[in-house]
């Protein structure tokens, strides 16, 4: 059946206030614009929905069964224009980040931190995967964006990057090797130690690959992981050397040293990218905003 919703609404503020001159105050509109439109939909509905008064009036039987239709579904619309609102105010939302456990450990930690406490309304799911998983989701639809390194290869000309850091790759041993390694001045003479590396299926394995077999090398891998902390943790017993990013060594201590070679590897960027084809919540364009916002350590 064809009624303009705007009868309804009519109809719910009379019942509500059991009065045309309240409804019609509440509407703004005039106590006859009220009175036409309940006839109207009376007509369309083919009954009687109010009893009159000269005082008051109160609902048929007919009216009251509407009415208890009609109520919870005015409420629902209400509840849902204010969430609207409270979205619009950011005090309510959900994104959705796809970020492998290195970048959101040594960099997202802080400005994860800081959007919570600024937007404490918003829930924030992150994703765990490889850099290369985190593509699959953003191109899915299933992340809002992702943090990534560059190079990438999975990454397509129609994505949106935008750089967020520089940073450089450094060789680190334990004290095992601290001495051997003093007279060492470039990647070549890394070659023979036992490496301790990221798995192959890496964005970041694939890179020192590609360099180092640019320079000619191939290093002995004798253990592949998947996670930074834990190289960082077999290189300090003395089970090997390795190759990690600048900034995951903030907190270095004294069992972990700097190999001082001439490197052979590119610095790098990390960076935020955006599907360009989903449009950005205003949840997700307010983390965005606080990035560029937070000093970078």
């Amino acid at each position: 059946m064809d009624i303009n919703f705007e009868l309804y609404k009519v109809f719910y503020y009379v019942a509500s206030e059991e009065s045309f001159s309240k409804a019609a105050a509440k509407l703004f509109i005039s106590q006859s614009a009220v009175s036409q439109s309940i006839k109207t939909l009376e007509d369309k509905l083919e009954t009687t929905l109010f009893i009159r008064h000269p005082k008051n009036i109160r609902l048929t039987n007919e009216g009251q069964t509407l009415y208890n239709h009609v109520e919870p579904a005015f409420h629902l619309l209400e509840s849902g224009e204010n969430k609207l609102r409270e979205v619009h105010h950011l005090e309510r939302g959900v994104i959705n980040i796809a970020v492998n456990d290195t970048i959101c450990k040594y960099y997202l930690l802080n400005h994860l931190k800081a959007f919570n406490e600024n937007y404490p309304g918003i829930k924030v799911h992150i994703t765990n995967r490889t850099s290369y998983r985190c593509v699959k989701l953003l191109e899915e639809g299933t992340a809002d964006f992702i943090f990534t390194y560059l190079p990438n290869d999975h990454l397509h000309s129609g994505m949106k990057v935008i750089d967020l850091m520089d940073f450089r790759d450094v060789f680190i041993c334990g004290s095992k090797y601290a001495e051997l390694i003093k007279s060492m001045k470039t990647c070549r003479d890394l070659e023979s130690m036992p490496w301790i590396m990221l798995k192959k299926d890496t964005t970041t394995r694939k890179f020192f690959d590609h360099h180092f077999e640019k320079e000619g090398m191939d290093p002995s891998v004798e253990i592949e992981l998947t996670s930074i902390d834990l190289i960082k943790d077999l290189v300090r017993i003395g089970l090997g050397i390795s190759c990690v990013p600048d900034f995951c060594l903030k907190d270095m201590d004294q069992d972990l040293h700097l190999i001082p070679v001439e490197s052979c590897l590119p610095s790098r960027k990390l960076s935020m990218v955006i599907n360009p084809k989903m449009p950005l919540s205003l949840a997700s364009e307010a983390f965005i905003e606080l990035l560029g916002r937070i000093p970078r350590d």
